[in-house]
């Protein structure tokens, strides 16, 4: 129950920000470009999960953006489909050594399961946070999750999947 009030919490967050960013823009002259969509202060991390995200900004009393949500998350795919689509690409790990006390699972991982998956590299980065970096087989960077918060066996079973 915890990670739910967490996630409203920063879903109100993001969306009072996108909703600065929309009075600043003029909603009515966007595209539904992803520059756009961005500009609106829609992500698509933000949107990834069927346009859901959208529903709620009627809980936030912020349901004069939806219009604008729906059509930015339209116009993106999901997280999880950009990363399934990398998979002609190349999918990496950025960590900084500098965090592992912070993050033991993510040490843990790197340490004694990163071998496991052939595919997946590391790249040890000064002062960046734990993220999974996914690039398509131009080398465009498709998706970037943050995950300092997953667990040694989340991970685990998410590059499985991708990797499987």
């Amino acid at each position: 129950m915890h990670i739910r009030s967490f996630a409203l919490s920063v879903l109100l967050l993001a969306l009072t920000i996108a909703a600065e960013r929309a009075n600043a823009a003029s909603p009515s002259s966007s595209s539904s470009s992803s520059s756009s969509c961005r500009d609106l202060g829609f992500s698509s991390s933000l949107l990834a999960s069927s346009c859901s995200s959208c529903d709620n900004l009627d809980t936030f009393s912020l349901g004069f953006m939806k219009s604008d949500c729906l059509r930015c998350c339209q116009s993106e795919m999901s997280s999880e489909e950009r990363i399934m689509s990398a998979k002609s690409g190349r999918i990496h790990i950025e960590v900084c050594q500098c965090n592992w006390a912070r993050y033991p699972d993510i040490k843990d991982f790197i340490t004694q399961d990163a071998v496991n998956f052939p595919k997946l590299e590391v790249q040890y980065k000064s002062g960046v946070l734990p993220q999974l970096v996914a690039t398509n087989s131009a080398g465009q960077e498709v998706d970037r999750k943050p995950i300092g918060a997953w667990k040694r066996d989340v991970l685990k079973e998410y590059l499985t999947t991708v990797f499987s």
